[in-house]
């Protein structure tokens, strides 16, 4: 009979993976033109040499060297960099089932996986190139290790692990604060949180050693990192007012101000964990799952209020949606275990309303998605039937992502406008689209295009033009 049990967990936990592969693929994300472009450029670097740390992203290899392991075995695109977050994400999934059947029966863990696979920003993060889901992926496989963990071998790899989402995103250090809390409070696990920080350590102290002979210095990527975090915290945050407006109201009010722009990524999921958290207080049904409140707490303050500076204060992180995410699965366990509690009817109409919701909200990230680069893709789909090379001028963020979609086999040879000056060659100038905001005057731009050249739009799609491509311009004489 408990062979049998553990044979419908397992099927039941298959068939949730899939359901979450399906509703990955069916609102993929792909290409968005902002910090993914980095990592496929750093990705690309990694696999063709000269590879340096110059940048906070360039550090960050537990998500750059995956990627550019996909990129040499199926070949450099927007599609194949969204391969490695989304095994990572489908693994979410099932550590979030995994780790909930250590507090609650099956159905609840069942709840809670449903939960993770479903929350918009999760599925929207799946198939982007950025580090938030090895960064949340490694969190939670730790976790998991350090519940199961009675070897020193085990506890030893949960710490690696700690120590792989650093390498995925610097504020995975929170999660080391959540670790020493629970040292503080949890006698007799002190002697088994020391083995994980023994693991986290050894590669801690592996990386300083690596820089150490490298640059000189073993706080090499410390020393990079926060002078541009500083410097980009000045830049946003550029007064006290400023910066308590954005920890008291803008951080604060992501998850539960249903005004914010920001909710679309959550839907109902954080209201729904509100409710959770004062019924099992009011109930006095905390229990064991006061640990998962903990690591949500430290986490989501240490988001908010760590700072990149102390005098005057200045927290290191502004608010973004995504930056939340690596609090997910606590806060779908103590939910699902909320529900589990409650009557069949009100538990289905929770979890109907919660999903519903959240089918509403992923159709808007979807489009809003699309719409990112759907100018650039227009252009590029009209300028890769030219005879190669295809010489474009354009702005540096829409340089990156044509070398992306072009898979960087030089077919296209895009150049910085301003900076490469045209030489007289036949050429194609790419001016607004997604990638215009990020210039300080966009009109200046555009007064650079050469006077004699003239605006195309026949062979753009209609719905690109729609979009927010703005003009797509070619030199005199040039002809589809």
């Amino acid at each position: 009979m408990q062979t049998e049990t553990i044979r419908g967990e397992k099927a039941a936990l298959a068939g949730l993976v899939l359901f979450a592969l399906a509703w990955r693929l069916l609102f993929f994300t792909g290409l968005q033109g902002t910090d993914d472009e980095t990592y496929i450029a750093d990705a690309v670097r990694l696999l063709k040499g000269g590879y340096s740390f110059d940048y906070v992203f360039s550090f960050r290899l537990a998500e750059i060297a995956p990627l550019a392991a996909f990129m040499k075995l199926f070949g450099i695109s927007d599609t194949v960099a969204g391969m490695y977050n989304l095994l990572l994400s489908l693994g979410n999934v099932a550590l979030a089932f995994l780790i909930a059947r250590h507090y609650v029966p099956f159905r609840g863990a069942l709840t809670a996986g449903f939960l993770t696979a479903t929350l918009p920003v999760n599925v929207m993060l799946a198939t982007m190139a950025y580090s938030d889901v090895p960064q949340v992926t490694f969190c939670a496989l730790s976790y998991y290790l350090f519940l199961r963990g009675r070897s020193p071998w085990m506890l030893l790899a949960s710490g690696a692990c700690v120590g792989a989402s650093y390498l995925s995103r610097e504020s995975a250090v929170f999660y080391l604060l959540f670790l020493g809390v629970l040292f503080l409070i949890h006698k007799e696990d002190r002697k088994r949180l020391l083995w994980v920080a023994a693991g986290f350590a050894a590669v801690f102290l592996g990386e300083c050693a690596f820089f150490g002979i490298r640059t000189g210095d073993p706080l090499f990527r410390h020393t990079v990192s926060s002078g541009i975090q500083r410097a980009a915290a000045d830049r946003f945050l550029p007064t006290q007012e400023a910066v308590v407006r954005q920890m008291v109201w803008d951080n604060g009010s992501l998850l539960l101000n249903p005004l914010d722009p920001q909710v679309v990524h959550f839907g109902l999921f954080y209201f729904l964990f509100a409710v959770s958290v004062l019924a099992l207080l009011k109930a006095r049904r905390v229990g064991a799952l006061k640990v998962l409140l903990l690591w949500w707490v430290i986490v989501a303050l240490a988001t908010n209020f760590f700072p990149v500076r102390l005098s005057p204060f200045l927290p290191a992180l502004f608010a973004q949606a995504r930056y939340f995410d690596c609090i997910t699965i606590p806060a779908a366990i103590v939910t699902a275990a909320f529900l589990e509690g409650l009557g069949p009817r009100a538990r289905g109409a929770l979890l109907a309303a919660a999903f519903g919701v959240a089918v509403l909200c992923q159709v808007e990230l979807k489009t809003w998605s699309d719409g990112q680069t759907a100018g650039v893709r227009g252009a590029y789909e009209v300028l890769k039937r030219e005879p190669a090379p295809v010489v474009v001028y354009t702005d540096s963020g829409t340089l990156k992502i044509l070398k992306i979609l072009d898979g960087y086999a030089g077919r296209i040879e895009p150049r910085l406008l301003g900076r490469d000056l045209p030489s007289g060659e036949r050429a194609f100038y790419l001016v607004g689209g997604i990638q215009s905001t990020k210039l300080p005057d966009p009109g200046a731009f555009a007064r650079r295009v050469p006077p004699d050249a003239r605006e195309v739009y026949a062979h753009v799609p209609r719905e690109i033009r729609r979009n927010r491509f703005a003009r797509f311009i070619v030199s005199p004489g040039m002809v589809f």
